[in-house]
């Protein structure tokens, strides 16, 4: 007995996939089946397929296959290099600095028995990522401690 409720009944040659390339539920109709060849039938130049899956199936049989492709590319982001010059790369690097004392983590050095050394974790780092390079060279030249941890 059938519910009647239920405006649609579910046979197995109704059922209904969502098409994620239209957006749309549409009808499936099953997985194709396979083209066979007739070994007397003359190659055709050109061929045309009224259905989407059995030009999957020809392109599939032609083709030789590549191996393993990614669908996407890496999740790492690429560092693009800083371009800064003059009084932007030293408003950069002090502004840099400020934020990095902001900071209150401190290191513990053991020249003086003082916690005075800047400590660059990784979110410093990957959110000044282009910028790094410089901005070490920067806290050399001015003899200012500092240490990297994860």
């Amino acid at each position: 007995m059938v519910k009647k409720g239920n405006s649609r009944r579910k046979r197995p040659n109704q059922q209904r996939r969502y098409n994620k390339h239209t957006g749309r539920w549409e009808q499936f109709t099953g997985k194709p089946k396979p083209v066979t060849k007739k070994p007397n039938e003359p190659e055709e130049e050109e061929k045309t397929f009224d259905d989407p899956g059995l030009e999957r199936e020809h392109n599939r049989r032609t083709h030789p296959s590549t191996g393993y492709t990614p669908s996407k590319q890496s999740g790492r982001r690429k560092t693009v290099p800083c371009t800064c010059e003059g009084d932007v790369l030293e408003s950069t690097n002090r502004r840099m600095l400020s934020r990095l004392r902001r900071n209150r983590t401190r290191g513990y050095n053991t020249a003086t028995g003082t916690n005075d050394v800047l400590v660059i974790n990784r979110r410093f780092r990957g959110e000044f990522r282009r910028h790094m390079k410089h901005f070490r060279q920067f806290l050399r030249d001015e003899r200012i401690l500092f240490v990297e941890v994860d």
